[in-house]
């Protein structure tokens, strides 16, 4: 028996969901981003552009995302 994700239908709606997921950490980022210090601005670029931008292009890593840096 096969996975779903084996499935090509499922594994591009993944990919969908992991690309809408990091536009959505990228939004909430940008509106409070001034609010934020410099160091805590700083670590969420960081990981925004690094962890989580891996992760959202690429199934072979944890399904779940990479946990955001504690501010």
């Amino acid at each position: 028996m096969t996975n779903l994700t084996d499935h090509e239908m499922e594994m591009k709606r993944e990919l969908a969901f992991r690309r809408g997921y990091l536009h959505g950490a990228e939004a909430v980022v940008a509106c409070v981003g001034a609010h934020l210090s410099r160091s805590d601005r700083e670590a969420l670029s960081k990981w925004l552009a690094g962890e989580l931008r891996l992760w959202a292009g690429e199934l072979q890593c944890d399904p779940a995302p990479p946990v955001a840096p504690e501010l």
